[in-house]
């Protein structure tokens, strides 16, 4: 479970529920005990008056006043009963009819209260009561039927567990209510960070309870020194190219030397050289161009990012007077970051604009895959050079097979987003096809 709302929501229903049941638990029962003890209460004073009804002749077995004792005891199965035992005497209710209490009447049993079964299998309370008069031992037990006191317990655990249901749902619609405003300032967080993925923010706002403002801070300074480290290494790219331009201008020259045109070999592999210097150059000095500006880690943004990519490319083969034609979605933003797939288009639409003839096409689909396929009018690669160009572990460099293509960077790029590379020749165009597939479950930055 990783959202916190729920987490939250769920330890609270949970300890609500556990609170309620033991509440329910601890009132029946409290109300059970305060019941039996005003029963046990009234058992004591009924049993004081059968004491004072009991009566010890000086001749024949102890007597017992049944006019004395409340009429309830003479009615059958009323739910009152008694049992006696004067002496060798015993007397019972009349109220049990033909039934006997099972209570043990032993003066070690006196002051206990029993559960049991009377008749009529009603539930009932006894009291067992122990006496010394007139040199006679009397033991006492009265009963009551409990059934009104559980009827009453059990509507009122009813009605508790009714009236707490609806206090239940009330408190979980309020702890919802206040777990969601407790954490709206983390909703406006997860904003900005989707705002920060398509480019829309630089950093994440401040504007945070202080308990998450130390996480913000470190992934705005994460944020703050990756750009850093972005553009120096960007302008770095370029400062090298143009440092050295120079001391290749003066090799160039030196190349010219009279000394140097003799020696052929020299000539050849000093001429060979310095073109492949300047073709490197040249080179990063464009990828530099094609990078651009713009926030790290933003998604990649058709309307921002691609016409300026476009534009550059066709000032640079301004000489071709190039048809750079393009097929797109009809959505803003590609969820991919800005870089990796400014840095594959610019090496990929560089190399077909490299060798076109007049025409180039980009065209992107966006479903369940993002698919981005680029193809040229130029002289195209055969199936043997397609599936050379295709094997892993080749880090081809824009010399192999006369393709400017830095495929090296456009896999390794493929291989993050755990994508599919095909090339071969376009089937309209008739020059180089290559298309990228992109798996959208994979696309995370």
């Amino acid at each position: 479970m990783r959202s916190l709302q729920r987490r939250l929501s769920t330890g609270l229903i949970i300890s609500l529920i556990v609170i309620f049941i033991v509440l329910l638990i601890l009132v029946s029962h409290a109300i059970r005990h305060v019941s039996e003890d005003y029963i046990a209460s009234r058992l004591e004073h009924d049993s004081e008056t059968m004491l004072s009804a009991i009566s010890f002749p000086d001749t024949g077995p102890a007597h017992l006043d049944s006019v004395r004792i409340d009429g309830i005891y003479r009615r059958p199965y009323s739910g009152h009963y008694y049992l006696i035992q004067a002496g060798d005497t015993v007397f019972r209710s009349r109220s049990l009819w033909d039934h006997n209490l099972s209570v043990p009447l032993d003066s070690r049993e006196a002051g206990k209260r029993l559960d049991l079964q009377g008749p009529q299998n009603q539930p009932l309370l006894a009291l067992i009561t122990h006496y010394h008069r007139a040199g006679q031992e009397i033991t006492i037990a009265v009963a009551e039927d409990l059934t009104d006191i559980e009827a009453q317990v059990t509507r009122f655990q009813q009605v508790f567990t009714f009236v707490a249901l609806i206090l239940f749902f009330i408190m979980v619609t309020i702890q919802a209510l206040l777990v969601y405003l407790g954490l709206r300032p983390i909703e406006a967080v997860r904003e900005d960070i989707r705002k920060l993925e398509q480019g829309s923010v630089e950093k994440l706002s401040n504007q945070v309870p202080s308990e998450i403002q130390p996480l913000v801070n470190e992934v705005n300074r994460l944020l703050q020194l990756m750009h850093q480290r972005m553009t120096r290494s960007r302008n770095a790219l370029g400062d090298l190219a143009h440092a050295l331009k120079k001391p290749l201008t003066v090799i160039r020259q030196v190349r010219q030397d009279p000394v140097i045109k003799e020696n052929d070999n020299i000539r050849t592999q000093l001429e060979q050289q310095t073109e492949d210097m300047a073709q490197s150059i040249e080179r990063y000095l464009r990828r530099a161009r094609l990078a651009g500006e713009g926030p790290a880690g933003s998604y990649y943004s058709l309307t921002d990012d691609l016409p300026p990519l476009l534009s550059t490319l066709q000032k640079i083969y301004a000489d071709k007077a190039l048809r750079i034609e393009t097929v797109l979605p009809n959505i803003a933003t590609l969820p991919i970051d800005r870089e990796d797939l400014q840095e594959m288009l610019g090496n990929l639409l560089d190399n077909a604009c490299k060798w076109a003839r007049s025409r180039v096409r980009l065209s992107i689909e966006s479903n369940h895959h993002i698919t981005i396929t680029i193809e040229d009018d130029g002289p195209g690669v055969s199936d043997e050079e397609s599936v050379q160009l295709l094997m892993r572990g080749n880090r081809l460099d824009e010399s192999v097979l006369g393709h400017g293509l830095g495929l090296a960077i456009v896999k390794d790029i493929v291989d993050q987003y755990d994508g599919k590379v095909k090339i071969e020749s376009s089937p309209e165009l008739q020059g180089f096809y290559i298309q990228v597939q992109l798996d959208k479950g994979s696309i995370h930055l």
